[in-house]
C-alpha cells in the first residue's frame, strides 16, 4: 500500500484517477473516452475510408495493438543481409512507438474524444 501511495495510485484508501487508468483491465470503466482509434484511409484526404479499428482494455493492452495494427497495415520491405532478409516498416517502429505512448499518456483525459490515429 505504500508503494501505491508513494506512486500517487491510491490516496486515503480510494484509488486515483491515475490508479485506475494504469492499473484497471479496461479503462473504459472508469474514462469512457480513453480508447485509441485507428483509420487507414485511401489518399491524402478523409474522403475513403479503407479500414477502421476501435481499441480497448488495459493501456498497455491498447498499446501492443495500436502496434500491432500498425504492423498490419504500413507497407514494409523486405532487406536482404548475409543471414537471410529481414522486415522493415516504412516508418521506423520506435518512432511509431514514441508516437502512440505520447498520444495515450499525454493527452487530455478530461477532452470527451479518444485518441485517433490515421495512416494515409
Amino acid at each position: 500500500m505504500t508503494v501505491l501511495e508513494n506512486l500517487h495510485l491510491v490516496k486515503d484508501t480510494g484509488m486515483t484517477h491515475a490508479g485506475a487508468w494504469l492499473l484497471a483491465d479496461d479503462i473504459t470503466r472508469f474514462t469512457l473516452q480513453a480508447g485509441v482509434t485507428c483509420a487507414v484511409f485511401r489518399g491524402s484526404t478523409k474522403a475513403h475510408i479503407l479500414d477502421r479499428k476501435a481499441f480497448h482494455g488495459n493501456l498497455y493492452a491498447i498499446y501492443q495493438e495500436v502496434m500491432t495494427y500498425f504492423q498490419a497495415k504500413l507497407n514494409s520491405a523486405l532487406i536482404p543481409h548475409a543471414q537471410g532478409r529481414y522486415e522493415r516498416l516504412e516508418l521506423p517502429e520506435s518512432a511509431l512507438r514514441e508516437a502512440v505512448v505520447n498520444a495515450i499518456a499525454h493527452r487530455d483525459y478530461r477532452s470527451t474524444a479518444n485518441v485517433q490515429v490515421y495512416i494515409f
